[in-house]
């Protein structure tokens, strides 16, 4: 890409050539230099306008120039910067600003700080800010590139210039393409074949382990050179180095200098290295945790990286800043820093296993939710709720009006216990986001507690805090390898920030060890060999099993700490033998039971001794005490198989032996939390790749009942359950009795017949708290979906008929309305709320069972009793206004579902639309009309109530030899010779449907309407179809094309695709209702429903303003004698509710735009 000749850097910085690279990059720039005489202080002894941004929407955009009054890093005095800048926005009367901080040297900090807004009036409630940092000893490429691509045209243009997500886009385009290239270049010293999980595992090892080094030669603790690898590096001699670089300087630069303590190196040690690399290799910081560790199944592999290959991707990476700071939710450094690298590493290697990288802000949110409810649960009693929330969440106002609660200093001390032994799980854990946002709170907190509270009470450094944190607090399960090591790497850099330079030179390690901490493995299926492993297991250990536990972990403590002289495959085979003592044990129940059955065995008897009936009674129990012997001898054998399985074998992962701190001490986890992996049934399969797809499934069923097995039955989970399900099953037991399960997560099962047996589980047994959705911005834009956020705990039957569900959802951004006033209210509402910017909805379990069958039962044969079996959740509770309630529930008697007024199905479905669909003024077969019938296929080219086909059916229900001479019989040859299938079943080409009277559509966007075909017609399955009428045609046509129709359909309908697409199916179309037509003059109904058909359909905002449909409108709501303000409130949730879906759907895409 060619630079933008105009963009200022350190070499040409000066005050004119900033304007003239806005002059030369926005149209809407109006310069205007004035030196800011009342913004200049100590430390800004220089403070100048250069003019501004005067964007069309009315928002202005200052431009600043300020110098420093000392040298400019890019860690110091940020938080000056910060306030000066939101300061001299206030003072000028901008909406927003672009803030140059420079030093003397040119060196500056580019910055966009703009205000967020609170609320329904938009009042400041903060400020945010996105830096680039530009130094002439840095390559500045990422700010180079940005500038480059980007006019300075509105607000959108400026924050996209200043995105994270535009910034990571960027960076991974190019490093996509260099992983791959690396990838080529891994070899195996004796030329052996490497496979490609193999390759592309090293290859990652290896990007980790320089990611890792270019964070700490950024702190200076490689021979104080911040470009230390790209010099080291061309030190490189190929006469010295005759292995190559990888060999001859990475290995004894990873697996000695960063291996060894500073005490135990010299010189001698790298006998190959010059100098002055020499020494720096001597005095490097001993890292240790495990990164630079020869690794058993890599680095013992003979494997290397040519030196080009090594080359090339080492210019790539450090061709781009690198930072120290962790960005938070209100500022932004648009460099490589840890959560950065968290967003990159999930788009490469996750593409396929539907784990989607969770943006800052809900991990931070739902964090903090999370320890809110554990401290209101296990806390002291006098503990207010209030207090929590304003320790965790900011107040509405400004930063002066913000408290951190009022505790007592016994209070405040039993926080500080509580947090200090709070122990959390991300069971997904992908790249680590959750265990960093966990960290990152805990730590905020414990700081705030300290500070505020026990000012004289001795705190340790932020290393250490941070450190006992992840020891204590911190865990997580991952089924691939790679994301177990993302996570560790950002928690190792997390804690190399917070390291004092003292430690560079300490003879202890620095980094602990996170290998019993963050564990490889399938969170899902605990199996030993072939056996199914439940979490609880507690009829499984016995007193040796639980003093082999506790040695475990002792040891396993010693070797987070570095203190253990054992490694960890040494560890590992003491899991081994863990394993196998409980299967010996298993083997023994089995064989004492052998032993009792051959001992009373019946014993060989003469024919006929007994006579006839009691002999064969002999021989019968003979045969079944033969049988059971036999069957535990099967049973025994496969315990040895597995033993020996086992003592071969790599152990699976197993919670309650890999965390048996957790599930022995402690019952399970205070918090799970996490964001399960979106994959939908069909492609569910073993991430291990050990067990075919339909055998996975039928485990993970197995395993669910095996976790709760008197209230899920196998046979009870629908076969269509999407992967997410089961984690939430898994969640719940993971939990003590105490705990707190919170995901975000598809919303699918709140609505869908798949997720009813969740549903049974989660609202019929389990303590749902809060269930959150967010009406106004999606939180993922590379899912298909929407999600929400849920906080449940376990089984508890106490108290569970009175509890309140609360179902909330949030109208505006998580960031404007995320305040402790809302989040109280969630907690202390007992009837329904609705707010400008929350809504909440509490209802107990008995209200939704008798809601449903208020709604869809009957008498006669009630689809629901008083037990729950699930319902539409989502659409009843989250979306539903409250006119529906009222409406729905005054006027039942009036309305009645549709099958009393026609039968509905889907459209037709075929495997093979090329065929059965055809365009027959194109087709080149001349097919003859009696096989073809019209068809409609989609609903884009009708724009009235009546339509004709876009297509025709071809069937055909004649044998091929009663066929002969005819076009029909050509075109179906023709097919079959093309699919080259060796059989056809007999009459494949024959289909029989339905004729549609009308169309119900599955799809639904802008447009509502109900059409009906000009004549006989079939529907595709892009339909469901109406057909069978009980009633007059154009009077039930007339009320499905009214107001009040849509608006059920907009509630009712499916909201799970993140494309903003409402999806309408059988079970949603049980919930709708019509009005009786014997409240109708149906001349008058009629008359309207034929003016309709006399025009286009518009988008649906359009469409309710038309005379015509109000006209209809009205009709239908006299009929139902429904007041002004009913009708009213039904036509604004009406185009409230389509309006929120379709602007969710772009929020992600107009995120960066001006609100």
């Amino acid at each position: 890409m060619e630079l933008n000749q105009n963009i200022v850097t350190t070499a040409n910085f000066s005050p004119e050539n900033w304007i003239a690279y806005f002059d030369t990059s926005s149209d809407k720039y109006s310069q205007n230099r004035v030196r800011l005489r009342r913004h200049i202080d100590v430390d800004f002894p220089s403070v100048y306008t250069l003019g501004a941004l005067e964007f069309e929407d009315g928002t202005a955009c200052g431009l600043f120039l300020l110098q420093v009054g000392r040298s400019l890093t890019e860690r110091s005095s940020r938080r000056k910067q910060f306030d000066k800048a939101t300061d001299i926005i206030r003072q000028e009367s901008v909406q927003a600003g672009i803030f140059i901080f420079h030093d003397a040297t040119h060196s500056f900090r580019l910055s966009l700080v703009y205000p967020v807004y609170k609320g329904t009036k938009r009042t400041f409630s903060n400020y945010r800010r996105h830096s680039f940092y530009v130094s002439g000893d840095l390559s500045n490429k990422t700010y180079l590139l940005q500038l480059s691509k980007h006019k300075l045209n509105s607000m959108g243009d400026l924050k996209d210039i200043f995105s994270v997500e535009k910034v990571s886009a960027l960076f991974y385009e190019e490093f996509e393409r260099e992983y791959a290239r690396l990838k080529t270049g891994i070899k195996n010293t004796f030329n052996k074949d490497i496979t490609d999980s193999l390759r592309a595992d090293f290859a990652l090892l290896f990007v980790i382990r320089i990611i890792f080094l270019g964070f700490v030669q950024k702190k200076g603790w490689l021979g104080k050179n911040a470009g230390f690898i790209r010099d080291y590096l061309a030190s490189y001699d190929k006469k010295t180095h005759k292995q190559g670089i990888y060999q001859d300087l990475l290995t004894p630069l990873f697996f000695n200098a960063l291996n060894s303590a500073p005490s135990s190196k010299n010189k001698h040690g790298f006998p190959s290295i010059p100098e002055p690399f020499k020494s720096h290799l001597v005095s490097a910081p001993y890292l240790n945790g495990g990164l630079f560790r020869r690794h058993e199944d890599y680095d013992t592999a003979a494997l290397y990286i040519t030196d080009k290959a090594v080359s090339d991707f080492v210019t790539f990476l450090f061709s781009f800043n690198f930072t120290l700071e962790e960005n938070t939710l209100y500022d932004e450094e648009l460099e490589l820093n840890p959560e950065f690298l968290g967003i990159i590493f999930e788009k490469l290697v996750n593409k396929e296993h539907g784990a989607i990288y969770t943006p800052r802000l809900e991990v931070d949110f739902m964090c903090r939710l999370s320890l809110v409810k554990y401290l209101q649960q296990n806390c002291l009693a006098s503990i207010s709720l209030e207090n929590l929330y304003k320790l965790f969440f900011p107040e509405y106002g400004s930063e002066d009006d913000q408290t951190p609660g009022e505790f007592t200093n016994a209070e405040a001390q039993d926080l500080l216990d509580k947090l200090e032994t709070v122990t959390v799980c991300d069971p997904a854990i992908g790249s680590g986001a959750f265990a960093v946002g966990m960290l990152n709170v805990i730590d905020e907190i414990e700081c705030s507690i300290h500070r505020h509270f026990l000012p004289d009470k001795t705190d340790s450094s932020p290393y250490e805090r941070k450190k006992r944190i992840i020891f204590r607090s911190l865990y997580g399960v991952e089924v691939k390898q790679w994301a177990v090591w993302i996570t560790q790497l950002r928690l190792w850099i997390t804690l190399l920030i917070e390291a004092d330079d003292s430690l560079q030179s300490s003879d202890e390690p620095l980094l602990p060890s996170f290998d019993f901490k963050i564990r490889q493995g399938d969170s899902l299926i605990q199996m030993l060999g072939s056996t199914l492993f439940p979490v609880s297991g507690e009829g499984v250990i016995g007193p040796d099993t639980k003093r082999r536990i506790d040695d475990l972990m002792k040891l396993k403590k010693d070797y987070f700490f570095n203190r253990c002289p054992q490694k960890l495959h040494e560890i590992e085979l003491k899991h081994k033998a863990l394993y196998t003592s409980i299967l010996d044990s298993k083997k023994k129940d089995l064989l004492k039971k052998l032993s009792k059955l051959r001992d009373v065995a019946t014993p060989e008897v003469q024919d006929d001794i007994f006579g006839t009936d009691i002999q064969a009674e002999i021989e019968f129990e003979s045969g079944r005490q033969k049988r059971q012997i036999k069957e535990l001898e099967l049973q025994i054998w496969k315990v040895d198989q597995e033993i020996s399985q086992i003592n071969t074998k790599n152990l699976p992962f197993v919670w309650r032996i890999d965390f048996p701190e957790i599930f022995i001490e402690k019952g399970g986890f205070d918090i799970v939390i996490g964001n399960p992996p979106y994959l939908q049934s069909g492609n569910i399969s073993d991430p291990l790749g050990k067990i075919s797809k339909d055998k996975y499934k039928e485990l993970l069923r197995k395993m669910a009942e095996l976790d709760f097995p008197n209230d899920i039955s196998e046979k009870s989970i629908d076969g269509r359950s999407d992967l997410y399900t089961f984690f939430y099953v898994r969640g719940l037991k993971l939990l003590n009795p105490r705990g707190y399960l919170t995901y975000i997560c598809s919303n699918s099962w709140l609505d869908v017949e798949f997720g009813y047996w969740l549903q049974r589980l989660v609202i019929g047994k389990c303590i749902l708290h809060y269930l959150i959705n967010n009406q106004a911005q999606r939180s993922f834009k590379r899912a298909d979906v929407n999600t929400i956020i849920s906080i449940m705990g376990p089984s508890n039957s106490k108290g569970k008929s009175s509890h309140k569900n609360k179902f909330i959802t949030f109208k505006l951004p998580f960031e404007e309305c995320i305040y402790t006033e809302n989040l109280l209210l969630m907690s202390e509402a007992e009837k329904l709320i609705d707010y400008s910017d929350v809504r909440i909805n509490p209802v107990t379990l008995e209200e939704i069972a008798l809601n449903e069958l208020e709604l869809i039962g009957n008498e006669e044969d009630p689809l629901i009793s008083s037990s729950f079996c699930g319902t539409k959740l989502g659409s009843l509770y989250l979306i539903a206004p409250k006119v529906y309630w009222d409406v729905f529930i005054e006027k039942k008697k009036y309305l009645q579902p549709l099958k009393s007024f026609f039968d509905y199905k889907r459209g037709l479905t075929t495997n093979c639309v090329k065929f059965f669909f055809v365009d027959k003024d194109k087709s080149d077969f001349m097919i003859e009309d009696q096989y073809l019938t019209p068809i409609i296929t989609s609903s884009q080219r009708i724009k009235r109530l009546q339509f004709d086909n876009d297509k025709y059916l071809f069937s055909c229900n004649k044998s091929k030899t009663s066929l002969k001479g005819t076009n029909a019989l050509k075109y179906i040859e023709n097919w079959e010779k093309q699919a080259k299938l060796a059989k056809f079943d007999s009459k494949w080409y024959s289909v029989e449907h339905e004729k549609a009277s009308f169309l119900l559509f599955r799809f639904w966007d802008k447009r509502f309407f109900t059409p009906a075909p000009t004549a006989d017609m079939i529907a595709s399955d892009n339909f469901f179809i109406g057909y069978n009428l009980k009633y007059d045609k154009e009077a039930i046509l007339a009320i499905m094309n009214s107001t009040f129709y849509f608006w059920q359909i907009e509630i009712m309908g499916r909201k799970n695709q993140g494309q903003g697409i409402l999806n309408t199916y059988g079970p949603d179309y049980e919930y709708v209702r019509l009005p009786d037509l014997a409240l109708f003059d149906i001349d008058k109904l009629k008359q309207a429903y034929r003016t309709l058909c006399l025009r286009d359909i518009y988008d649906y905002r359009n469409e309710v303003m038309q005379p015509d449909k109000q006209h209809l409108d009205r009709i239908v709501f006299d009929a139902l004698g429904l007041t002004e303000s009913e009708r009213q409130e039904i036509i604004r949730s009406f185009l409230s509710l389509v309006g929120l879906r379709i602007s969710k759907a772009s929020s992600l895409k107009t995120k960066n735009q001006n609100r």
